[in-house]
C-alpha cells in the first residue's frame, strides 16, 4: 500500500499570516498552539531582536522547529539561504504540509531529536499543546500545565510515549553541509542542555548567533550552566528572564552572538 504525500492530507483549520503565507492545521488539537505560536512569533515579535535579523543568503538551523511556525516566518527574509527545521515529535507532519502547501522552496526537514549522544529517544508528547513536548523523565512546570489548561477550559489528554532517533548537533551540520550557521534557533523543553553538553568548541565556532529558550524542569537544569558553556565557546551572552516566565513557567531566553566571528 502506497503512503500519501503529506501534502494531500486535508487539514482541519487555518490561521492567516502577517505576509501572505497561511498555516494550516492537520488537527483541531493543534489550534490552541498554533494560536499561541502564531501570536507569539508573527505579531509580538518575539523573534525579531535587533542584532538578529536575517539576511536573504543566511542559513538557519532550527532546533525544536515544531509545526513550522518559525520556519514560515524566516524562511521569506533568507530567500536565497536556507532553514533546516529539526523535530522529532509528530508535528513534523504539519511542518511538511505547510512548507509544500506555502510553497516554500528553502527548508529542509530532518525528523529527530538532538541531544549530547545519538542514539534511541523517548518523547513525551502532549496531542493538545505540542509546544511543550520534552524527553521523558522531565516534568513540566505545574503551573505551566496549568495555564495549558485554562487555554483549554478543560483537562487535557494525558501526554504519550515515543520512539525516536536522537542525533548530535555535529551530526546535524555535517547534514547540512553548512560552513556557518548564521543564526542557530533552539527551543526543545530542556533539551538544550544535553545540546550544548553533546557540542565541542569546534562544532559551536561554525555558529554566529543563537536564540535559546532554556527550561529548569529538572533537578539538573540551571540557566547557568548553559551561559558558561557559550561563553567558554567564545559568545557573548544576554539572558531575558521576565518574572512571570521565571517563577511559574520555569523559563527564560538565551541571546548568545559570537564575539568575533569568522
Amino acid at each position: 500500500m502506497t503512503t500519501p504525500d503529506v501534502a494531500d492530507l486535508p487539514f482541519s483549520f487555518s490561521i492567516p499570516l502577517p505576509g501572505g503565507k497561511t498555516f494550516y492545521g492537520l488537527s483541531p488539537h493543534q489550534l490552541v498552539s498554533a494560536r499561541f505560536l502564531s501570536k507569539e512569533i508573527f505579531v509580538k515579535g518575539y523573534y525579531g531582536r535587533p542584532g538578529f535579523e536575517c539576511s536573504p543568503g543566511d542559513r538557519v538551523i532550527d532546533i525544536g522547529a515544531n509545526m513550522g511556525l518559525f520556519a514560515l516566518w524566516v524562511s521569506p527574509q533568507v530567500e536565497h539561504g536556507e532553514v533546516v527545521c529539526v523535530e522529532p515529535s509528530s508535528a513534523m507532519d504539519t511542518l511538511q504540509y505547510n512548507v509544500r502547501r506555502n510553497s516554500i522552496n528553502n527548508v529542509r526537514a530532518f525528523r529527530c531529536a538532538v541531544g549530547a549522544e545519538a542514539g534511541p529517544f523517548e518523547l513525551l508528547e502532549y496531542p493538545e499543546f505540542n509546544g511543550v513536548n520534552h524527553r521523558a523523565g522531565f516534568t513540566p512546570s505545574p503551573w505551566g500545565q496549568f495555564f495549558i489548561r485554562v487555554l483549554h477550559r478543560r483537562k487535557v489528554l494525558p501526554p504519550v510515549r515515543v520512539e525516536c532517533e536522537c542525533r548530535t548537533l555535529e551530526s546535524v551540520l555535517q547534514e547540512t553541509q553548512f560552513d556557518r550557521v548564521n543564526l542557530l534557533k533552539i527551543d526543545c523543553e530542556g533539551g538544550e542542555y544535553d545540546i550544548l553538553a553533546g557540542a565541542s568548541n569546534d562544532v559551536l565556532r561554525h555558529i554566529d548567533r543563537i536564540c535559546m529558550e532554556f527550561h529548569e524542569i529538572h533537578k539538573s537544569h540551571d540557566h547557568r550552566i548553559l551561559i558558561r558553556r557559550l561563553e567558554e565557546a567564545g559568545f557573548q551572552v544576554t539572558v531575558e528572564r521576565p518574572w512571570f516566565d521565571r517563577l511559574f513557567l520555569k523559563t527564560g531566553a538565551i541571546w548568545a552572538v559570537r564575539k568575533e566571528r569568522r
